[in-house]
């Protein structure tokens, strides 16, 4: 949904939105026409994020559709004003947001339908802030809670870092999530300080591994499609009379041992992917 207080309305134009466009990507106005393509200007989901943060908090448009354009003349399309070149381009067909869904926490129940989601980015590529609470691209990014864990930490930004990376292993594990507003997805700690990652308050189904050196963030989520609960135990004090023929199984005590060797099985691939990600953010230093 589209929300622009009338007293932007007249002062938003296109040479409004090429200064804002060329401030983010650190490019001269004159370079950012019509044409261009925001993905190479804005270089990635980072650079979309702190596009949306300063059309809500400079210009006072919230459109979700609008970090979604494709370029430029599109971005002016969805925002209601005329190109550069006095014409209103045709908009790129954008996805309409879809119904968050996403697996709950259960108590006991087992993963079931495992995906990995991981990301790694350059502290350095979050923008530098006098004030977090403030600057447009935290508080569009970031909870307050989650604002005030960084701001608690020794290095701040590389906190951020972290939750950033966690918030894009989450929607890449779980695409559903894809539209999903980024201060929805939120990292909360247990009273141990062990990471994990909520929706809309929702604990979400899986676990969150996040860590950073001095120059790089990295953050691993597996996730499940689903919960399977384990079978309801028998009740206690009931023997089982029947002789078993031999040569047979007890499958009723067969069952956890399955169960515990999914569990290692589970545990071995998260710690696979934990080692994968460190390799990978080595080698971006």
């Amino acid at each position: 949904m589209l929300s622009v207080p009338e007293r932007m309305v007249k002062d938003m134009t296109a040479e409004v939105l090429q200064e804002l466009v060329a401030s983010l990507s650190g490019k001269d106005k004159a370079q950012i026409t019509d044409a261009t393509v925001l993905r190479s200007v804005l270089q990635g989901s980072l650079g979309r994020v702190r596009l949306e943060g300063a059309l809500r908090y400079k210009l006072g448009v919230s459109n979700p559709k609008a970090a979604q354009a494709s370029t430029f003349g599109n971005l002016c399309r969805l925002l209601g004003v005329a190109g550069l070149n006095g014409t209103s381009p045709e908009a790129a067909p954008v996805q309409d947001l879809q119904p968050l869904a996403v697996a709950v926490a259960q108590p006991g129940a087992a993963l079931h339908g495992v995906h990995v989601g991981i990301d790694v980015e350059t502290i350095a590529a979050l923008p530098e802030a006098s004030d977090y609470w403030e600057h447009d691209f935290y508080k569009s990014t970031f909870s307050p809670r989650e604002i005030a864990y960084a701001l608690l930490q020794p290095s701040p930004r590389a906190t951020f870092a972290g939750q950033w990376c966690a918030k894009e292993a989450l929607r890449k594990a779980n695409p559903a999530l894809a539209n999903a507003e980024w201060t929805s997805l939120e990292v909360v700690h247990d009273p141990s300080g062990k990471p994990q990652m909520t929706v809309d308050g929702t604990p979400a189904f899986g676990a969150l591994s996040v860590s950073h050196s001095a120059d790089v963030a990295v953050a691993v989520f597996v996730a499940a499609d689903s919960a399977v609960q384990p079978p309801t135990p028998e009740p206690q004090g009931t023997v089982n009379t029947s002789p078993e023929p031999q040569g047979t199984v007890n499958t009723s005590s067969a069952a956890p041992a399955r169960g515990g060797r999914k569990a290692y099985a589970l545990a071995l691939l998260a710690l696979l992917v934990a080692v994968a990600a460190l390799v990978v953010a080595l080698l971006h230093r």
